[in-house]
């Protein structure tokens, strides 16, 4: 896919990662629009974790994440996501809309 110019995006990015502290920053939209090149973009070379989110339950998707992320299993959100960013300076989820 072709890259178009993003430069206020990539400025936000850029701004975000100046910042002290976690945050989670959620990216949707339609489908082929460039989210993925946009992200790997803005996070290429700084060992992000991308992952692109399929709807599914919700137990399934814990499981999913847990093995992908970390090589094991857990059983609540709360201590996937703390597991997660201890070991992942950014985490990046993508979900396209398929409504908008």
């Amino acid at each position: 896919m072709k890259f178009y110019n993003r430069s206020n995006e990539l400025q936000f990015f850029d701004k975000l990662r100046l910042q002290k502290g976690k945050r989670l920053i959620v990216i949707y939209g339609r489908r082929r629009i460039g989210k993925t090149t946009l992200i790997k973009r803005a996070f290429e070379g700084l060992g992000a974790f991308y992952y692109y989110v399929e709807v599914m339950k919700e137990e399934t998707l814990l499981r999913e994440l847990s093995f992908t992320f970390l090589k094991a299993f857990y059983t609540d959100w709360f201590n996937l996501f703390s597991a997660t960013f201890e070991r992942y300076e950014y985490v990046i989820f993508v979900k396209p809309s398929h409504h908008l």
